[in-house]
C-alpha cells in the first residue's frame, strides 16, 4: 500500500512538472506591418511578458535586443545581404511596435527576428525529446 502511494505521488509529481513547462498562451506571435505599413507590429504577446516590458524603465536597451528588423538587399552578384535597420521599439497596451528610423521601401523584403514569447520547449517537445539547449527566435519575412 505504501509503495503504491509513493508510486502514485511520483506519477503526480512528474505530470505536474511536465505541465508546468507548458505555456498557457498557445496562440502564436503575430508579426505584421502596421495599418499605414510604416512600422512592424508584434501582437499576441504573453500577458505576463507584455507587463514586464511595459514596466521597463525609460531608455532600457532590453526592447532593442528582443526585436531585430533587417532589410534584404541584393548585391551586384545576386547574393542576398542583410542590413540591420535602426529604429525605435515601443510597447503599448496590446503590442510591441518597431518604428524604423527611415521609412520602409515599397516592394522591399524585411526579415523580422523576435525573441518575444519564445521558450526553451513545450510539453509536446519534451515528450518527443526535441528540447534544444538554446532559445530559437521567431522569424518572418515581410514584403512591403
Amino acid at each position: 500500500m505504501v509503495i503504491k502511494s509513493i508510486h502514485l505521488f511520483g506519477v503526480f509529481a512528474l505530470s505536474s512538472l511536465l505541465l508546468s513547462c507548458s505555456s498557457a498562451n498557445n496562440t502564436p506571435l503575430l508579426i505584421d506591418f502596421s495599418a499605414d505599413r510604416n512600422a512592424v507590429v508584434f501582437k499576441n504577446i504573453d500577458a505576463a511578458g507584455l507587463l514586464q516590458l511595459q514596466n521597463l524603465p525609460a531608455g532600457d536597451s532590453t526592447l532593442s535586443r528582443l526585436v531585430y528588423v533587417s532589410e534584404e538587399v541584393l548585391s551586384a552578384d545576386s547574393v542576398k545581404k542583410e542590413r540591420l535597420l535602426v529604429g525605435k521599439v515601443s510597447v503599448n497596451d496590446t503590442a510591441v511596435v518597431f518604428i524604423p528610423e527611415h521609412p520602409l521601401v515599397k516592394g522591399q523584403d524585411y526579415r523580422v527576428v523576435s525573441y518575444l514569447n519564445v521558450q526553451f520547449g513545450s510539453l509536446k517537445k519534451m515528450l518527443k525529446n526535441e528540447l534544444s539547449y538554446r532559445v530559437k527566435p521567431e522569424e518572418k519575412v515581410l514584403r512591403r
